[in-house]
């Protein structure tokens, strides 16, 4: 069974993301995590199905991907790490909840704690 694990700075993300949602519209941050929670269904049924992050950094050495949260502009950075190089995953981490606007690859240096 493949298991899901937040880097800490990206479930602080989500919980920021979610209040701050939340303050706008009441039910707008329950959303989110029904989004957040709909999106690691498809990964744990198609974990390379999302588009490569190829411009960041150290992201192609470890296959990096990310998944725009849809209608928010939102995106989950993420990896997928195998089980003693085997074909059967093991964990899909998430790296960031990452705001379009914010600097890209911003969370390029959580990457080096994977490796």
């Amino acid at each position: 069974m493949t298991r899901v694990r937040f880097d800490t700075e990206a479930d602080e993300e989500l919980f920021e993301a979610t209040g701050s949602l939340e303050l706008r519209s009441a039910g707008l941050g329950k959303r989110l995590l029904e989004v957040v929670d709909e999106t690691l269904g498809r990964l744990h049924e198609h974990p390379n199905l999302y588009a490569r992050v190829t411009d960041v950094e150290d992201a192609a050495d470890l296959d990096i991907r990310q998944v725009r949260l849809r209608p928010y502009r939102l995106l989950l950075i993420y990896t997928v790490l195998y089980e003693n190089l085997s074909e059967v995953e093991d964990e899909i981490r998430v790296i960031a909840i990452a705001h379009s606007s914010r600097l890209r690859g911003y969370w390029s240096n959580r990457i080096r704690r994977i490796k």
